[in-house]
């Protein structure tokens, strides 16, 4: 098939597709840079098939770079450029390859004029450590990511005209939806802080930060996803005029599999998606099933085991935690992110971890911890929502690194 981004330059050829605070690239801008790159590509002799692992940048070259590699056939697999150089150098091994671009090759002088493209063989590879910490590889296809993208578009329609801010990075399975949905419907991506925008994703962390200061206006959509959602977060964000939608997804899935219609309240993760199903395990997990599935992480009868436990209400998916998260207590089972709910709807709590300390009596004892002050009143405000197995034994201060997602302090 020929390649989205090509088929945009010929039917909306001045329509602004790359957005950045040093200017705009059209679509038909977009993809003769998109030809360029695929003439740096062919020199640098990478071989269709070959797998290529690089730093991908947030910048309109980087998706035209993207692009580039699709028509060329390349297996891409964008790499975290927070990782120390030994953590690249572990995924380096672990990819077995040896084609790898620290930085994107400058542009070729010819422009090559290729713009097929194959849906059904596998185009990216992202990490993924789940909650084990353990890297491992997702394939996807370019089918994946485009039903994914579809699907989305159809669920909360996105147009020419609409701009969507690129918040999340490449090497997230997030960021790489927001290119395919702009580039199947024809929406601009914006790469600056300072551009008005119509369309958001952002994980809580993103959405607490933006919370702190004035709020964009001119917004459609928030899309939340990547982590549980504190309620006393969404109304929040909401009593200040933000359009909350919310979701669930994963690396294996190529992104959402449920999210908020435009128009509902938020409930839970929000409706399955038309490209999905999704089923609860007799043991309480969340099964997936769908065209945006890697057909690697599926069992034997299609379906894809998430480890996450949940339950189904009227289309509506509600995630209740991890089953390896869950730990006993005295005999009592607990999933920490109940904890971490009751505690996010605390004053002076935006983010929270519970974790499981080992007790001579008790086997695990939960520890809470948030990016906030320790405060008395906590304790009683928490005894009212949780019962006394669930009350955290201790609470300490998350590290403050800027992440995407709390992290422990050590």
């Amino acid at each position: 098939m020929r390649c989205p981004l090509r088929v945009k330059a010929l039917q909306i050829p001045d329509q602004p597709f790359l957005i950045s605070a040093s200017g705009s690239l059209s679509f038909q801008e977009a993809d003769l840079l998109c030809g360029r790159y695929q003439s740096a590509l062919k020199l640098a002799g990478i071989a269709a098939g070959e797998r290529l692992a690089l730093l991908l940048p947030n910048s309109p070259q980087g998706v035209c770079f993207l692009f580039a590699c699709f028509r060329q056939q390349l297996v891409l697999c964008p790499l975290n450029a927070r990782l120390p150089e030994s953590g690249i150098r572990e995924r380096l091994d672990f990819l077995e390859s040896e084609n790898f671009l620290p930085e994107l090759p400058p542009p070729g002088k010819d422009v090559l004029d290729a713009d097929e493209i194959y849906p059904d063989r596998i185009a990216t590879l992202l990490f993924t450590s789940g909650s084990s910490g353990n890297p491992k590889l997702i394939p996807h296809t370019l089918e994946n990511h485009f039903l994914s993208a579809r699907s989305a578009n159809a669920h909360a329609p996105l147009a020419p005209g609409d701009r969507w801010r690129c918040s999340l990075p490449f090497y997230h399975v997030g960021g790489l939806a927001i290119v395919f949905r702009c580039v199947l419907a024809g929406a601009s991506l914006v790469f600056s802080d300072t551009e008005e925008v119509t369309h958001l994703s952002l994980v809580p962390t993103q959405l607490i930060r933006i919370m702190k200061g004035e709020v964009p206006s001119g917004l459609k959509r928030v899309l939340l996803g990547g982590a549980p959602l504190p309620q006393k977060l969404i109304e929040d964000a909401e009593s200040r005029g933000l359009p909350i939608a919310s979701s669930y997804g994963m690396t294996e899935t190529a992104s959402q599999i449920t999210s908020t219609p435009p128009g509902e309240k938020v409930w839970g993760a929000g409706r399955v998606m038309s490209h999905a199903e999704v089923k609860i395990s007799d043991a309480g997990e969340i099964w997936v099933k769908g065209g945006s599935v890697s057909a690697a992480c599926l069992d034997a009868d299609g379906w894809l085991h998430t480890g996450d436990t949940g339950r189904l209400k009227e289309g509506i998916l509600f995630v209740e935690g991890r089953m390896d998260r869950q730990f006993i207590s005295g005999g009592e089972n607990i999933q920490p992110e109940q904890i971490e709910k009751a505690l996010m709807g605390l004053d002076g709590i935006s983010q929270a971890v519970v974790v499981a300390e080992d007790d001579e009596e008790f086997g695990q004892r939960p520890v809470a911890w948030v990016d906030g002050e320790w405060r008395e009143e906590w304790i009683g405000e928490l005894k009212k929502s949780l019962p006394g197995y669930m009350m955290p034994i201790r609470f300490e201060r998350l590290a403050e690194d800027g992440g995407l997602k709390p992290r422990l302090a050590r």
